[in-house]
């Protein structure tokens, strides 16, 4: 009972701290309590014990005004694991390029591969990877391609070219119009598409495969040119 009391206690306190939460982790992830405490209460090593079962303490930021884009930058992929520690299970790799958009962070940060840097979460997943192989700047060595891109003439245009060879057009807070693979050949893309398109409602699908022309103006600005010679001049977008 004394416990209970205390617990609520102490989220009395921090009530109006809103944007950070500790979370203790057990060492197995077999369950996880998420308490509110001070900042001016500490454990030793960052250590405690509840009911005789050592606890690690990972404190997170939330970011609440916006949101971070960061690109992977790690040339073999980055692991995505469950919690922000090499504890948490292992659920997948993202590719090297990946653009990632993040909301949350630890406020400590960990050394990894003799890089020191904070561990992130992916916007509206419980997917955490470590900043050492992130950057905010797009990779020097990776594919222009890769990544987001806003049309300069209609920015609520996107065009997105995944590292997986995934492609999605479409316009912004609505529905994709193609999708489909992608692959890239000295300056020429070959497309292959499905569109959809709108006829009174119902969707039909179709199918194609188109040969672009991409120009590269540096690492932010492309310019595609279409068949039928029509011309998208896009910037590298910071929509997300």
């Amino acid at each position: 009972m004394k416990i209970i009391y205390s617990i609520l206690l102490l989220i009395v306190l921090l009530s109006c701290n809103r944007n950070t939460r500790t979370f203790y982790y057990y060492p197995d992830d077999r369950n996880i309590e998420e308490i509110i405490v001070p900042e001016n209460i500490s454990e030793e090593n960052n250590i405690i014990n509840h009911n005789d079962i050592e606890l690690d303490i990972v404190e997170i930021i939330e970011f609440v005004e916006n949101s971070v884009i960061m690109y992977v930058t790690a040339n073999n992929g980055l692991r995505i694991r469950s919690m922000p520690s090499l504890d948490g299970e292992i659920q997948g790799t993202h590719l090297f390029g990946k653009r990632l958009v993040f909301d949350t962070r630890t406020s400590n940060t960990e050394t990894i591969d003799n890089i020191t840097d904070y561990w992130y979460k992916i916007r509206f997943r419980e997917e955490w990877l470590f900043g050492g192989y992130l950057s905010k700047e797009f990779p020097a060595d990776a594919i222009t391609l890769f990544g987001w891109w806003d049309n300069i003439r209609n920015p609520s245009h996107i065009f997105m070219f995944e590292p997986n060879y995934e492609f999605s057009i479409g316009f912004k807070e609505s529905n994709f119009t193609s999708q489909g693979t992608w692959e890239l050949n000295d300056n020429i893309i070959t497309m292959n598409m499905v569109n959809y398109i709108n006829r009174e409602h119902n969707y039909e699908i179709i199918e194609s495969i188109e040969y672009w022309e991409v120009q590269i103006i540096d690492d932010n600005n492309i310019v595609l040119i279409f068949p039928n010679n029509e011309i998208r001049e896009l910037t590298r977008s910071d929509y997300y």
